[in-house]
Protein backbone atom coordinates (compact mmCIF):
# COMPACT_ATOMS: atom_id res chain seq x y z
CA UNK A 1 0.00 0.00 0.00
CA UNK A 2 1.37 3.37 -0.99
CA UNK A 3 0.93 6.19 1.51
CA UNK A 4 0.76 8.88 -1.18
CA UNK A 5 0.03 9.35 -4.87
CA UNK A 6 1.26 11.52 -7.70
CA UNK A 7 -1.86 13.63 -7.17
CA UNK A 8 -0.83 14.11 -3.52
CA UNK A 9 2.63 15.31 -4.59
CA UNK A 10 1.08 17.74 -7.06
CA UNK A 11 -1.39 18.98 -4.43
CA UNK A 12 1.45 19.78 -2.03
CA UNK A 13 4.18 21.03 -4.38
CA UNK A 14 2.48 21.59 -7.73
CA UNK A 15 3.27 19.80 -10.95
CA UNK A 16 6.44 21.84 -11.46
CA UNK A 17 8.29 20.23 -8.54
CA UNK A 18 7.78 16.70 -9.80
CA UNK A 19 8.67 17.79 -13.34
CA UNK A 20 11.93 19.30 -12.06
CA UNK A 21 12.81 16.18 -10.09
CA UNK A 22 12.14 13.98 -13.13
CA UNK A 23 14.00 16.37 -15.47
CA UNK A 24 10.88 16.93 -17.55
CA UNK A 25 10.21 20.41 -18.97
CA UNK A 26 7.50 22.06 -16.86
CA UNK A 27 5.31 22.69 -19.91
CA UNK A 28 5.22 18.98 -20.84
CA UNK A 29 2.85 16.40 -19.37
CA UNK A 30 4.31 13.43 -17.54
CA UNK A 31 4.34 10.27 -19.61
CA UNK A 32 3.09 6.91 -18.38
CA UNK A 33 6.72 5.96 -17.79
CA UNK A 34 7.22 9.01 -15.55
CA UNK A 35 4.03 8.26 -13.63
CA UNK A 36 5.12 4.64 -13.13
CA UNK A 37 8.52 5.84 -11.86
CA UNK A 38 6.80 8.05 -9.28
CA UNK A 39 4.47 5.21 -8.25
CA UNK A 40 7.47 2.86 -7.77
CA UNK A 41 9.25 5.46 -5.62
CA UNK A 42 6.12 5.97 -3.51
CA UNK A 43 5.71 2.20 -3.03
CA UNK A 44 9.37 1.86 -2.03
CA UNK A 45 9.30 4.63 0.56
CA UNK A 46 5.95 3.42 1.90
CA UNK A 47 7.56 0.04 2.49
CA UNK A 48 10.49 1.72 4.27
CA UNK A 49 8.06 3.64 6.48
CA UNK A 50 6.18 0.41 7.27
CA UNK A 51 9.45 -1.27 8.25
CA UNK A 52 10.17 1.44 10.81
CA UNK A 53 6.62 1.79 12.13
CA UNK A 54 6.04 -1.96 12.42
CA UNK A 55 8.05 -1.79 15.66
CA UNK A 56 5.04 -0.13 17.29
CA UNK A 57 2.07 0.05 14.92
CA UNK A 58 0.04 -2.35 12.81
CA UNK A 59 0.99 -1.68 9.19
CA UNK A 60 -0.03 -0.68 6.63
CA UNK A 61 -1.66 2.31 8.30
CA UNK A 62 -5.27 2.83 7.28
CA UNK A 63 -6.34 5.57 7.35
CA UNK A 64 -3.05 7.24 6.50
CA UNK A 65 -2.07 10.00 8.96
CA UNK A 66 -1.31 13.26 7.14
CA UNK A 67 2.19 13.33 8.63
CA UNK A 68 2.94 9.92 7.15
CA UNK A 69 1.53 11.00 3.76
CA UNK A 70 3.84 14.05 3.86
CA UNK A 71 6.84 11.89 4.78
CA UNK A 72 6.10 9.54 1.88
CA UNK A 73 5.88 12.48 -0.52
CA UNK A 74 9.18 14.03 0.60
CA UNK A 75 11.02 10.72 0.70
CA UNK A 76 9.77 9.78 -2.77
CA UNK A 77 10.88 13.16 -4.13
CA UNK A 78 14.26 12.62 -2.48
CA UNK A 79 14.58 9.13 -3.99
CA UNK A 80 13.62 10.43 -7.43
CA UNK A 81 15.97 13.41 -7.14
CA UNK A 82 18.92 11.09 -6.61
CA UNK A 83 18.20 9.66 -10.05
CA UNK A 84 18.15 13.09 -11.71
CA UNK A 85 20.85 15.61 -12.51
CA UNK A 86 19.37 18.15 -10.09
CA UNK A 87 20.88 18.87 -6.69
CA UNK A 88 18.19 18.61 -4.07
CA UNK A 89 19.76 19.78 -0.81
CA UNK A 90 16.36 20.67 0.66
CA UNK A 91 15.00 17.19 -0.07
CA UNK A 92 18.08 15.66 1.58
CA UNK A 93 17.45 17.74 4.70
CA UNK A 94 13.79 16.65 4.75
CA UNK A 95 14.80 12.99 4.35
CA UNK A 96 17.25 13.27 7.27
CA UNK A 97 14.56 14.87 9.45
CA UNK A 98 12.07 12.14 8.56
CA UNK A 99 14.63 9.41 9.27
CA UNK A 100 15.18 10.94 12.73
CA UNK A 101 11.43 11.06 13.35
CA UNK A 102 10.95 7.45 12.23
CA UNK A 103 13.85 6.39 14.48
CA UNK A 104 12.19 8.15 17.41
CA UNK A 105 8.87 6.46 16.69
CA UNK A 106 10.57 3.07 16.42
CA UNK A 107 12.20 3.69 19.83
CA UNK A 108 8.90 4.66 21.42
CA UNK A 109 9.47 8.41 21.45
CA UNK A 110 6.31 10.18 20.37
CA UNK A 111 3.42 8.56 18.58
CA UNK A 112 1.04 8.71 15.66
CA UNK A 113 -2.28 10.44 16.37
CA UNK A 114 -5.11 7.94 16.14
CA UNK A 115 -2.85 4.87 16.49
CA UNK A 116 -1.93 2.95 19.59
CA UNK A 117 1.58 1.59 19.64
CA UNK A 118 1.79 -2.21 19.77
CA UNK A 119 5.49 -2.99 20.11
CA UNK A 120 8.09 -2.46 22.77
CA UNK A 121 9.55 0.63 21.12
CA UNK A 122 13.04 -0.85 21.28
CA UNK A 123 13.81 -0.38 17.59
CA UNK A 124 17.11 1.01 16.47
CA UNK A 125 18.09 3.79 14.14
CA UNK A 126 16.49 4.28 10.77
CA UNK A 127 18.50 5.15 7.69
CA UNK A 128 16.95 6.38 4.50
CA UNK A 129 18.67 7.12 1.26
CA UNK A 130 18.48 6.61 -2.44
CA UNK A 131 17.70 2.95 -2.68
CA UNK A 132 19.20 2.09 0.69
CA UNK A 133 17.49 -0.51 2.78
CA UNK A 134 15.71 0.72 5.87
CA UNK A 135 17.29 -0.96 8.88
CA UNK A 136 16.01 -1.19 12.40
CA UNK A 137 17.74 -3.32 14.99
CA UNK A 138 17.12 -3.72 18.65
CA UNK A 139 19.99 -2.17 20.62
CA UNK A 140 22.21 -4.52 22.56
CA UNK A 141 21.29 -7.63 20.59
CA UNK A 142 24.80 -8.18 19.25
CA UNK A 143 28.04 -8.17 21.21
CA UNK A 144 30.62 -5.59 20.26
CA UNK A 145 33.18 -8.22 19.22
CA UNK A 146 30.86 -9.32 16.38
CA UNK A 147 30.22 -12.87 17.58
CA UNK A 148 26.70 -14.21 17.32
CA UNK A 149 24.74 -14.70 20.52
Amino acid sequence: MSYATLADIEAVYGSGEIADVLDVPRDEALTGEHQAKVARALEAVSSEIDTALAQRYPVPLDPVPEAVRGWAIDLALHRLSLQSTLTKEELSKRAEMIARKLSELARGIGGLPGYEGTGSGEGGDVTIGGGDVLVSARPGRYPKDGELL
